[in-house]
């Protein structure tokens, strides 16, 4: 019968692991040369622009419903949002596309 220590043993050596007693943790994989890490993108950054549209406005709605008493119909506003966060995110692609080209 083996104990736990040896059955562990005897998996690291199948897998290719094997290191001497005492060895501290697996070393990490090593890079193929030549192999950088990716480029973060450059530009603007689609969801943040779209996501401060939307807040200013429900600010501006807000504020017109407080100075202006003004009531906002949500049932003919709502899919228009949408359709307008549409195009913009379109609009968006499109100029980060056409930047990446040049």
């Amino acid at each position: 019968m083996q104990t736990a220590e040896q059955l562990g043993r005897r998996v690291r050596e199948t897998r290719g692991e094997a290191r001497p007693e005492g060895a501290g943790a697996p070393p990490a994989p090593a890079q193929p040369a030549g192999a950088a890490a990716p480029a973060r993108p450059s530009g603007p950054n689609a969801a943040a622009i779209l996501l401060g549209l939307v807040c200013l406005v429900v600010a501006v709605l807000v504020i017109l419903r407080e100075t202006a008493h003004l009531s906002v119909n949500w049932a003919a506003l709502g899919p228009g949002a949408v359709i307008a966060a549409g195009v913009l995110l379109l609009v968006i692609g499109v100029v980060g596309l056409a930047r990446r080209e040049r």
